[in-house]
This record gives C-alpha cells, structure tokens and sequence, in this order.
C-alpha cells in the first residue's frame, strides 16, 4: 500500500479527475483505509469549492501597471481568451 507522502501529490488530480484509471483504484483503496488522506481529501475539496464559489474580484488597470512596477518585471502581453478570438473572427 502507498505511503502517505506518496498519496498527498495525487489528491487534487484525483478531485480534477485526471489519474489514470489504475492511480485511481490505487488512491481510492489507500483512502478506504487511511482516515488521514480522507480527511486530508475532504479539506482539500472544501478548499476548491469555496475558492470556486467566491465572488470574482478584478484587479484595476492601475493596481496590475503598479503591482508589475514594484515587482520590477515586465507585464505579460495580455491575449484575449479564446472565445473573444472566435467571436471577433466571425463578427460577433
């Protein structure tokens, strides 16, 4: 059986359904029998959950030019998502 260590790295891919079908069963044996990385699992997910359901909060154009000034780096150019792409190439 997986030692804790081993299992903590694979909990959020495990809640992103992104494990391979046998990292899968493997987890879900470790956790049938380790109270810890259940637990360790359920907090992560709450987490995940509040953090999805939390208000979006934009950061103004003046708070992102100051934020990359006193970080001393250059902003990154900013590239429309890809449904802006979509919608500007079919003239939406």
């Amino acid at each position: 059986m997986a030692k804790c260590p081993e299992i903590y790295p694979l909990l959020q891919a495990y809640l992103d359904a992104t494990l391979s079908l046998a990292e899968e069963e493997a987890l879900e044996k470790h956790l049938r029998a380790c109270l810890r990385c259940r637990s360790r699992l359920v907090a992560l997910a709450r987490t995940a959950n509040t953090l999805r359901d939390a208000p979006k909060v934009h950061a103004t154009e003046d708070f992102t030019r100051r934020l990359f000034d006193r970080l001393g780096v250059e902003r990154p150019e900013v590239r429309p998502s890809l449904m802006a792409r979509l919608k500007n190439m079919l003239g939406i």
